[in-house]
This record gives structure tokens, sequence and C-alpha cells, in this order.
């Protein structure tokens, strides 16, 4: 897989980050948070407001994930954001 980058709007219930499979090696995932208002939590495909990593609003971060891992996004209730994500080979 090349670099792949896209955009998406999470909202109260976990989305799925990238939906590519992950080959073997595991890839870096950088996501960037592009509400001016609202927090998006980041963990795995059970994440919630309340066990997520909280990405602030405008924040970026770089996840380092493995093949048999995937990354999901939720907000809190009733809202929604869009972020935005870059994918490299590691």
């Amino acid at each position: 897989m090349a670099i792949t980058s896209g955009r998406l709007v999470v909202v109260d219930t976990p989305a799925l980050i990238i939906s590519e499979p992950l080959e073997k090696g595991g890839y870096t995932i950088i996501v960037q948070n592009l509400s001016n208002a609202k927090s998006v939590y980041l963990n795995g495909e059970n994440v919630t407001a309340q066990t997520g990593f909280e990405l602030k609003k405008g924040a970026i971060v770089t996840v380092p994930v493995s093949p048999d891992e995937a990354l999901y996004g939720v907000t809190d209730e009733g809202f929604s954001a869009e972020v935005c994500y870059l994918v490299t080979k590691r």
C-alpha cells in the first residue's frame, strides 16, 4: 500500500478511521481533528468518549498500528467532528 489519506465525519458511534486491510509490518496513522469545537476519542472498536484517547480540536496524533489492530474514533453523544488521516507503511 502506498501512502493513503482521507477525511471522514466521526459521530457518537465508533467509526473505523482507516478501512484498508493492514498488511504485514503494520502502519503509522496520523490523525488530525479538524473540528474547531469538539474532541474526538480514539481507541479500538469499542471506544467511547469515556475510554478513548482524547484528540482535542485541531490536534494531531501519530499512532503506530499493527496488522491485527484497527483505529476507531467517536465523539460525545449528539455531536460530530471531521477528521483527516494519513497512513504510511512502517
